[in-house]
């Protein structure tokens, strides 16, 4: 397969960059289509990396990294454009998922993070 802009655009509509990001980073707090997550590019201990899935972009709002799925895999895979879709699509489109590769790092945020407090736990509720 090549790399036209066809094919490139094909791929990124036939993946879920939620699904993808979410095999790096544990998102939470569904809000109108957009997920947070900590960020895995710089030491972040509160969610700062919103990914937006009907926009198809993340975006780190305390490092300032953002994109698409691609720019996402070759940031965290430290690859080139064109090893980031190959990676893509042995990874993503074959009908298989990666299993989730965020638990150390998740369990490392857990255990830094305050307990909420009631009036943070109701606000949650709420929405």
């Amino acid at each position: 397969m090549g790399n036209s802009k066809e094919e490139i655009k094909n791929l990124k509509d036939s993946l879920n960059i939620e699904d993808v990001i979410g095999t790096y980073v544990e998102l939470e707090y569904k809000l109108g289509g957009k997920c947070l997550g900590l960020c895995p590019f710089h030491d972040d201990t509160t969610p700062s990396m919103h990914v937006h899935t009907g926009k198809q972009i993340f975006k780190c709002f305390a490092c300032n990294e953002g994109g698409d799925v691609i720019a996402f895999i070759s940031k965290i895979k430290s690859c080139t454009f064109a090893e980031a879709v190959n990676l893509l699509r042995q990874e993503w489109c074959n009908g298989s998922t990666p299993p989730p590769q965020h638990v150390a790092r998740r369990e490392k945020a857990k255990a830094q993070k305050p307990p909420a407090t009631p009036a943070q736990l109701a606000a949650m509720e709420t929405e």
